[in-house]
């Protein structure tokens, strides 16, 4: 579900959506700022899906259109 503005700067789209799924399991990396490097920092489990709509609920705000 979303609202989209038409301002100056182009369209604003506020959507919101249902996620619910919980975190993907998988290898974490970090990137090195000045070398851009990327170091396997270990890995994660999967993780339950979060409790209470509230939690479920994601937002976002862009500027433009949307594809």
């Amino acid at each position: 579900m979303g609202i989209r503005v038409t301002t100056p700067l182009g369209p604003v789209r506020l959507d919101v959506a249902y996620n619910g799924y919980g975190a993907e399991p998988g290898r974490v990396y970090l990137r090195d700022a000045t070398t851009q490097d990327l170091t396997s920092a270990g890995s994660i489990a999967a993780a339950p899906p979060p409790r209470g709509l509230r939690r479920r609920l994601v937002l976002q705000l862009a500027v433009g259109q949307a594809f």
